[in-house]
């Protein structure tokens, strides 16, 4: 089964923090070879926006555990946007946790925070670990991940934390065959997958609507059963 979601552009403004984290990637995020040296004018359609689709299926003050985290992607994106998320970022190398250290102070530097509002380094952690080693104080609400196996491993590499949250893995235009290749996997283990295509929707003061595919999403959870 598939569905369309909808994300919505203009509640999306460059703010100076989205503008800091933009630069930590195409700067040190390419030098220490996070990023590939072809992305720096791509970074906030292919990443941020990408990273974003998911935002519309994440219910406001849940716990989000983000699987191999990477250069910050999904999870950080997630927590710019969103203050009333607490992130964890899961992931296991040393060169790609130090890069999102410097992100957490950088942007904990230069965000504009509203009366209660958490400071973004107590909003977002960073755990290294492999993300099939993870084992969470508190089970997580979503879980989510960007690019890191195809559908059949990420039933293993998720493990135990399906079966209290649902996983959204932010894929390309091999999903649906991914999904199909897992059935059996996720069948033996009591799980359903679910083709989520999410499309940015701006309107603008005499301008026509604009509707563009943003990101493809697969949303593994339990199979509800009789």
């Amino acid at each position: 089964m598939e569905a369309v979601y909808t994300l919505d552009k203009e509640s999306l403004p460059r703010l100076e923090q989205v503008e800091t984290y933009l630069r930590l990637l195409a700067h040190e995020g390419m030098q220490w070879g996070l990023l590939g040296p072809r992305e720096t004018d791509k970074l906030w359609e292919r990443h941020i926006l990408n990273s974003l689709s998911i935002l519309p299926m994440i219910d406001r003050g849940k716990i989000v555990v983000d699987l191999g985290s990477g250069a910050g992607l999904p999870g950080i994106p997630l927590a710019l946007y969103r203050k009333d998320l607490l992130v964890t970022l899961v992931e296991p190398k040393e060169r790609r946790v130090k890069f999102l250290e410097l992100c957490l102070k950088e942007i904990t530097a230069v965000e504009d925070y509203e009366p209660g509002d958490l400071p973004f380094d107590q909003r977002v952690r960073i755990i290294k670990s492999r993300a099939e080693d993870y084992q969470p104080p508190v089970p997580p609400d979503v879980v989510t991940c960007r690019a890191l196996a195809p559908v059949s491993k990420l039933v293993t590499i998720a493990g135990p934390l399906l079966d209290h949250a649902p996983l959204l893995a932010i894929k390309g235009d091999k999903a649906a065959q991914e999904v199909e290749d897992a059935r059996e996997v996720l069948s033996a283990r009591h799980l359903e997958a679910q083709i989520i295509t999410v499309v940015s929707h701006s309107t603008r003061e005499n301008a026509t609507v604009n509707a563009n595919a943003v990101g493809t999403v697969v949303t593994i959870r339990k199979a509800i059963t009789d």
